[in-house]
C-alpha cells in the first residue's frame, strides 16, 4: 500500500512539474461503415457503404506523452442491401433484384486518451483509445427493383424511419500524426475505428430481423493550433 500511495504521489509531482498544453482544430475526411449482422439463411446481403465525416476537435495535454482528446461533428455512416431471387414458371426463368442504399448521418462525440509519441518535435505520432457516443440525425432509404420481365428500374426514396435506434455507442481507436510549423500551427493525419456496440436495429423490424452492429473506419486530414503551454 506505502509503495502504491509513493507511485501515485511521484506521479502527480511529475504531471504537475510540466506544462500543460491545450489545441483546437477541424479534420474531415471518407468514411467506410460495415453493417454488421448474423445474415443466417437470410436472402439478403448487405455490403460497406461510404460516405464523409466533417468534426472539431480540442487537445489537452497533461504531460508531453499523455492527453485527453475530445471530437464533436457530423459522420455517414451508410451502407447497402441487396436480394436476388430466381425462379422458373411455364417454362420461362425470372430473375429478379432489389438494392437498398441506406444513407445516414451521423451527430458524434468521441472521447479519447491520447498517447504521444515523439513530443516537442516537429514529426509526432499519436494512439488514441476511448469511446463514442452517437445520435441518428437524418437519413433516407433508396429502393431499386429489376426484373427480367420488367427491365425498367422500380426506383422510391422513403425518409427515416430506417428502421434503426437514434442512439449508438461504442468504442474508439485511432492512429494518426501530426506535423507543427513554427507557428504553431500543425496539420495531422490519422485513421479511426468506431466499433457499434448497441444493436441498431429496432425490435420488430419489418423489414429485417436479426440484430446489427455499425464498424466504421474514418480516415480524416486535419488543421490545428496549439496554443503556448502555460
Amino acid at each position: 500500500m506505502k509503495k502504491f500511495l509513493t507511485f501515485i504521489m511521484i506521479a502527480a509531482m511529475t504531471m504537475g512539474s510540466l506544462k500543460a498544453q491545450f489545441s483546437v482544430g477541424v479534420t474531415g475526411g471518407w468514411s467506410n461503415n460495415f453493417h454488421e449482422i448474423d445474415e443466417g439463411y437470410s436472402s439478403y446481403k448487405d455490403y460497406n457503404g461510404n460516405g464523409g465525416s466533417a468534426m472539431v476537435f480540442g487537445r489537452y495535454e497533461f504531460t508531453n506523452w499523455l492527453g485527453i482528446r475530445v471530437d464533436a461533428g457530423w459522420m455517414q455512416r451508410n451502407y447497402s442491401r441487396t436480394q436476388e431471387w430466381e425462379a422458373t414458371y411455364d417454362d420461362t426463368q425470372y430473375k429478379s433484384k432489389q438494392e437498398w442504399n441506406f444513407t445516414r448521418n451521423y451527430i458524434m462525440l468521441p472521447v479519447a486518451a491520447s498517447f504521444s509519441l515523439g513530443s516537442d518535435k516537429a514529426w509526432n505520432g499519436y494512439v488514441d483509445l476511448g469511446g463514442y457516443i452517437g445520435y441518428l440525425a437524418s437519413g433516407k432509404n433508396n429502393y431499386k427493383s429489376v426484373s427480367n420481365v420488367d427491365p425498367d428500374a422500380n426506383v422510391t426514396e422513403e425518409q427515416l424511419p430506417l428502421g434503426d435506434k437514434r442512439f449508438d455507442a461504442g468504442f474508439l481507436t485511432r492512429i494518426g500524426f501530426s506535423y507543427t510549423l513554427k507557428c504553431n500551427v500543425f496539420f495531422q493525419f490519422d485513421v479511426s475505428e468506431y466499433i457499434g456496440m448497441v444493436n441498431c436495429h429496432d425490435t420488430g423490424s419489418q423489414y429485417i430481423k436479426q440484430p446489427a452492429y455499425d464498424w466504421t473506419t474514418a480516415i480524416q486530414l486535419g488543421v490545428g493550433y496549439k496554443f503556448k503551454k502555460k
